[in-house]
């Protein structure tokens, strides 16, 4: 590419930023700035010859500004942010802090600077909304292509037409997604938090459970690096307390996921216990190589990696901090060069505390490819204009055992909708993507809701949103339409499986194999020391199973339950079930509980509401097979 076609691309790229921002081009000194840019400073875009960088800034702060500016087209540093004086066209000087990066060109050296100007005199609160605004902009570009990515990247892998070689480099670039995923995700959060966008929901929450669902959410990467997981929970650790349980986990997920990656394949535990009458302390602690004592000072703040060759950004900690901090608690580190890292994170506790028993539960080292797969080849509509994302959504629903039909605008899906619908063969559920041409998915799906207000005695389609916007309010949109689920793109072959499982089959329930394992049973025998105490258990078991079930079922019918009644439901049904051999129960209760502890809305979704529903179904089984047991 030619310097005049770079101009040119970066000049359409330029004019998405709302702040001022610049490019220098260091071949010739020329610079192309944003409208922002140049209102900024007064001056006339088609001006020339344009004024350079030394024209725009105040004779006393010239030399610091050549002086960075040196040192960055050097190499010598790879960002600078400085507050200096600049001079408008019109005479009038003010400050302004300027954050400026290299560009490398194709020879690796670098070609270029970018700089992003935010005068000083700018209320805050005007700046807050340019940097979300321009985070949501870029967001959104980043995510639909990363969509595409890791979806393709991520059925390439699992292909079993590829030598081992080129299957490592398929999930190299599934990896490499994944961590540009994981920094959009990150300079959200960080452009929320300043900006006083970030949500906190308390509710009660079992701390035990919280540990082992992470432990589990990370066991496919431990298993690709060698590490070994395991979760400690000390005996005066509370049976519940009330926080946010999705901050908790994000914070304790960003913990693993660096042990994980920096602990060189060694041993991870995630411990909680009671730290004092006031404070639950959680901990990730590894035998990695350690943090060099340099670092520590500045570790939690912003771009700050903890080590000169760690990859990443540097973003986690620093999000891990606020959030920490806006719960009203804090995190702490530390670390022996050659023996390893503890990150600690107390959390002020609400409520009188119960201690449970203590434990160490090994956590089992499992591939995520493993989770999905299926035979239910159910239609799934896709309404999606981009070709890439039409070709990647049918290529997931055949792998996931479904048929994926496309509409590439809101008006064909609502047609062909109404025609599956007519013809007797209405689709399982709908796939739709927000931005389309004409008619929005939005739109489309009001749409579809209105329709189906006509008919009252159909069945309700679900409706699943997908789209590369993730900022706050996003979800609240899909849901008011009428949608039944948002996901924020991209979106994984696991996660796509488990929405679709859980709005169309969420429990499959399998009718020849017992509810009971006998072989758990044989064992209990033996240690109750009877089989009268075991069938003395499943009677009282099957006595208390109509209140245990009570709040399960009313959350199926849409009837009004407190949540901390459908956890303790939930939590006590799983423990007697697995203690008797009711494993189909025991798995449902665990989706159960994953379901409650990610919702944060004050009603539950369809969804949701299905696997409740899907629940009493096989825990009425078992109650059924319990019956003709005992009598």
């Amino acid at each position: 590419m030619n310097l005049q076609s770079a101009v040119e691309v970066e000049s359409d790229f330029l004019e998405k930023v709302p702040a001022p921002c610049v490019v220098q081009y260091l071949e010739t000194g020329s610079l192309v700035g944003n409208r922002a840019f140049w209102e900024l400073f007064g001056v006339d875009p088609a001006t020339s010859p344009k004024p350079t960088i030394t024209d725009l800034t105040h004779p006393e702060d010239v030399l610091l500004t050549t002086s960075y500016l040196r040192d960055l087209a050097a190499g010598k540093i790879d960002k600078t942010s400085i507050v200096k004086r600049y001079v408008r066209s019109d005479g009038t000087v003010f400050r302004a802090q300027l954050t400026a990066t290299p560009l490398k060109g194709e020879s690796g050296e670098v070609a270029r600077l970018i700089g992003v100007i935010t005068p000083l005199e700018l209320q805050v609160h005007s700046q807050e909304r340019t940097t979300e605004a321009f985070v949501a902009s870029v967001g959104h570009e980043l995510r639909s292509p990363l969509h595409s990515i890791v979806g393709l990247a991520e059925l390439l892998a699992d292909t079993t037409r590829l030598s081992q070689a080129d299957r490592e480099l398929a999930l190299a670039i599934l990896d490499q997604a994944n961590s540009l995923n994981r920094l959009v995700d990150d300079l959200i959060d960080l452009s929320q938090m300043y900006g006083e966008q970030l949500q906190l929901d308390r509710a009660e929450i079992s701390p035990r459970e919280l540990v082992s669902m992470v432990a589990e959410m990370q066991t496919g990467a431990a298993a690709a690096t060698g590490a070994k997981l395991k979760v400690a929970v000390a005996a005066n650790t509370p049976q519940r307390i009330v926080t946010d349980g999705l901050r908790i986990q994000q914070i304790l997920t960003n913990l693993v996921s660096n042990a994980i990656r920096y602990g060189e394949g060694g041993a991870i535990e995630i411990a909680v216990d009671q730290a004092d009458s006031d404070w639950l302390r959680f901990s990730v602690t590894d035998n990695g190589p350690g943090i060099e004592p340099d670092f520590l000072p500045e570790l939690f703040e912003p771009f700050n990696k903890g080590h000169s060759r760690r990859v990443g950004t540097g973003l986690g900690l620093a999000i891990s901090k606020r959030l920490i901090k806006a719960l009203g608690g804090s995190i702490s580190v530390d670390s022996v060069v050659g023996s390893g890292s503890s990150f600690t994170i107390l959390v002020p506790m609400s409520g009188e505390a119960s201690a449970t028993t203590a434990a160490v539960i090994p956590v089992k080292q499992e591939s995520p490819l493993n989770r999905v797969g299926g035979s239910y080849q159910h239609r799934i509509l896709v309404v999606e204009d981009g070709q890439v994302n039409q070709m990647l959504a049918k290529a997931q629903l055949a792998k996931l055992g479904y048929i994926g039909t496309i509409a590439e605008t809101g008006e064909q899906g609502l047609a062909m909708i109404e025609e599956a619908r007519a013809a007797g063969k209405p689709f399982k559920a709908v796939l739709m993507d927000w931005h389309l041409p004409g008619i929005d998915g939005l739109e489309t799906t009001s749409g579809q809701r209105t329709a189906e207000r006509g008919r009252p005695d159909e069945p309700r389609l679900p409706i699943i949103g997908l789209t590369a916007n993730a900022m706050h309010g996003d979800r609240e949109k899909c849901i008011e339409a009428g949608m039944d689920e948002f996901l924020a793109k991209p979106v994984g072959l696991s996660r796509l499986g488990d929405v679709l499982q859980a709005l169309i089959c969420p429990i499959r329930v399998d009718n020849d194999p017992p509810m009971l394992d006998e072989a758990v049973l044989l064992t209990l025998s033996k240690e109750l020391g009877t089989d009268t105490a075991v069938e003395g258990l499943l009677r009282s078991f099957l006595e208390e199973l109509p209140s245990r079930l009570e709040p399960i079922q009313a959350a199926g019918k849409h009837e009004p339950v407190e949540r901390k009644d459908l956890h303790r439901a939930v939590h006590s049904l799983k423990s007697t079930c697995a203690l008797i051999g009711a494993s189909q129960v025991t798995a449902a209760c665990v989706v159960l509980e994953q379901a409650l502890f990610k919702f944060k809305d004050s009603e539950l979704s369809p969804a949701g509401r299905n696997c409740f529903r899907s629940t009493s179904m096989l825990t009425i089984r078992l109650s059924a097979e319990l019956k003709a047991r005992l009598d």
